[in-house]
């Protein structure tokens, strides 16, 4: 570990004691499965990041002789593990991007997409990251693609599919305060349940056609987009159940 620090220049003392804590408790789990090398690295990474200190991660990504999604992956697997959380708040991501002209529609954004998906995916942050992208596009506040990729700890493919998302709901006007007709609720749900049903194929092929790095956001994605089809179905079936207002007679 020592010979990675150097080569990164980290010569703090703190984070190089902090890096090989981390690497001493990843030993004593046993669930974490990656080249010393890299283990290494990413334990220089977190440690860096939580002791404030500078680090190069194009270096790192070198070093590792790792590819750049492989060593997203892995970080935030790490973190997860560690229980170190990364960047997840919407506040935070605008604030990083420098868009906090989106901050009050993305916030609103992804409160509704939580909500619609209930418990059924956790805090990953390529769902604030989606949320922010969105709000920022609809108001033409330019966003560095790279930069949020990188925050949203994940590959352009996955986030991309939870933008296409939540731009079906930003669109459909579930995010504002104003009520909706059950009609017009209907046809938004309807073009959200239309969507996945259409696109699924296309990100299924898509999704084969690349290097796949296997970790849990995989799954959680997978669960999200069976609650989003479940969840459309139950209210379409509901509102087709609701007994129709007959309208009064005025003599």
């Amino acid at each position: 570990m020592e010979s990675f620090a150097k080569k990164l220049g980290i010569n703090e003392k703190p984070v190089l004691s902090k890096a090989k804590e981390m690497e001493r408790l990843i030993e004593t789990k046993k669930s974490f499965s990656v080249d010393a090398s890299l283990q290494s690295i990413l334990c220089l990474h977190v440690a860096a990041s939580m002791k404030g200190a500078d680090f190069d991660k194009n270096l790192a990504i070198k070093l590792s002789a790792s590819s750049k999604k492989t060593y997203n992956a892995k970080l935030y697997m790490l973190e997860k593990l560690l229980d170190v959380q990364p960047l997840t708040s919407v506040k935070e991501m605008c604030l990083k991007l420098g868009a906090m002209e989106a901050h009050a529609e993305a916030d609103k954004l992804k409160k509704c997409f939580d909500q619609l998906c209930q418990d059924d995916h956790e805090d990953h942050p390529m769902y604030s990251a989606g949320a922010v992208f969105v709000v920022a596009k609809s108001q033409k506040i330019s966003v560095e693609k790279a930069k949020i990729v990188e925050l949203a700890r994940t590959s352009w493919t996955k986030l991309e599919s939870v933008i296409e998302k939540m731009k079906k709901l930003f669109e459909s006007g579930q995010t504002s305060s104003s009520k909706k007709t059950q009609k017009q609720k209907k046809h938004a749900l309807q073009e959200i349940l239309d969507n996945i049903a259409d696109n699924s194929i296309d990100e299924d092929n898509k999704t084969r056609k690349e290097e796949e790095v296997k970790s849990d956001d995989d799954e959680d994605y997978e669960v999200w987009r069976k609650r989003m089809i479940k969840e459309a179905h139950e209210e379409l079936e509901q509102d087709a159940k609701r007994p129709k207002k007959e309208t009064s007679r005025n003599n």
